[in-house]
């Protein structure tokens, strides 16, 4: 088990977005900024009906007592900055705490389409709960922040690894060429009510990597997004479906 908050001389990572047209960014509750380095990610994100223009991000790198930071996510502590990445939410009517639970070791099976598509690529689906599959295909729980925030990953060069710890992971001490965290995090909303949000971030550490994973990112995105969207479902109707019998 890693330790759940940084150690206050750790370095902080926190990517601010700014519209580009913003001179600087704005920080608080820091001690010290150490540098700032501006990085266009060069990209248009749709929202709902309309378009946010191209954001440009800022790596702002933080040293100092981190108690007086505000708190990262653990996606964010881990793997700050990315190649590709993968976004879906849903809501559920249920508290934070409950979603949290009902997401741990969920069973996966409850989808043929899931286990049909684990098939197609290659996956392993003997044991179709969550932590048989992170066994199975040699991911690794990273950390555990209840009840918001859970953060599974791998690193690899011809094969997959176990991830050592923190430390180890930002330093890439066995020279990964391809680093992947993937998380479920939990929010409050409408009190009462979660926003239950999972990403997938991939960090390809080389140039070749980067060509050869974006070639296979580009074939399987589409199924891998069907497949954490019905993960969240599974998680949302096994959370909503323990209210029902409890009031039952």
């Amino acid at each position: 088990m890693f330790a759940s908050n940084l150690e206050k001389s750790e370095s902080c990572f926190f990517i601010v977005r700014l519209q580009q047209n913003q001179l600087k960014p704005t920080i608080t509750g820091v001690n010290e900024t150490r540098n700032i380095r501006p990085r266009d990610n060069g990209r248009e994100h749709k929202k709902g009906r309309g378009t946010i223009s191209a954001l440009r991000e800022f790596r702002v790198v933080v040293m100092g007592n981190t108690s007086n930071m505000a708190k990262l996510t653990l996606i964010d502590k881990y793997l700050p900055e990315y190649t590709f990445n993968e976004y879906h939410y849903t809501e559920v009517n249920r508290p934070v705490a409950d979603v949290y639970n009902s997401a741990k070791d969920f069973d996966m099976s409850q989808s043929k389409l899931i286990t049909v598509l684990f098939k197609i690529r290659g996956l392993p689906s003997k044991r179709m709960n969550l932590q048989g599959f992170i066994f199975d295909i040699g991911f690794t729980n990273i950390e555990k922040r209840f009840p918001t925030e859970n953060l599974i990953g791998f690193w690899a060069r011809t094969k997959i690894e176990p991830i050592s710890g923190y430390r180890d992971f930002i330093d890439n001490t066995i020279s990964a060429w391809i680093k992947v965290v993937w998380n479920f995090r939990f929010e409050e909303i409408n009190g009462g009510q979660t926003k239950l949000n999972t990403e997938t971030r991939i960090l390809c550490v080389t140039p070749l990597s980067k060509v050869t994973f974006g070639l296979y990112w580009l074939i399987i995105k589409p199924f891998s997004g069907v497949i954490r969207k019905r993960m969240l479902q599974i998680i949302k109707d096994d959370a909503e479906s323990a209210e029902s019998i409890m009031k039952n």
